[in-house]
């Protein structure tokens, strides 16, 4: 799993839901997510921010297609340059590691299958800031971003006021 430091990841619901998935299968996992147009094609990725996961399958196929990063970074930029987006866009395109793994997963060569978690994964804290607040569900949370350390400690309580 590959998440942002600013993000906190529910373990119990993290291995409950890895418990319904076969580590086998070619699987790129996450939730909160968007599209960009790369060469002129629409590439769905998740989050980094609250992270995505990749199956054993899916890391091994990623890693033989990028064996050499320094050459993936190269190509990466081509593919962003080349893409139809404005230049000021284009420059944050390029750092985007969670659009590149989207880009990655969705190649030929590793073609995952994409499971979105649609309660379960946020890109806002656990109240909903700053997208979901009507929305999100603190019951089902695997991971949420956008957290800051008094949010930490809060959803942290909340959580061990439930066990109890």
């Amino acid at each position: 799993m590959c998440f942002g430091t600013d993000t906190y990841v529910v373990l119990d619901k993290l291995f409950e839901l890895l418990n319904t998935l076969d580590p086998r299968e070619n699987l790129y996992i996450g939730g909160h997510g968007c599209k960009r147009n790369l060469l002129d094609k629409p590439v769905y990725f998740h989050s980094g921010g609250p992270g995505f996961i990749l199956s054993k399958t899916c890391l091994t196929k990623t890693c033989l297609k990028i064996s050499n990063i320094e050459e993936f970074i190269k190509e990466w930029h081509e593919i962003c340059n080349k893409s139809t987006i404005k230049e000021k866009l284009r420059d944050n395109l390029k750092m985007a590691c969670d659009v590149a793994m989207g880009y990655i997963a969705q190649c030929d060569d590793v073609n995952a299958k994409m499971i979105k978690i649609k309660d379960g994964f946020y890109h806002c804290n656990y109240k909903g800031h700053p997208c979901c607040r009507k929305t999100i569900n603190r019951k089902e949370i695997i991971s949420c971003h956008n957290m800051s350390l008094k949010d930490f400690d809060c959803f942290t309580a909340i959580l061990n006021d439930k066990k109890k």
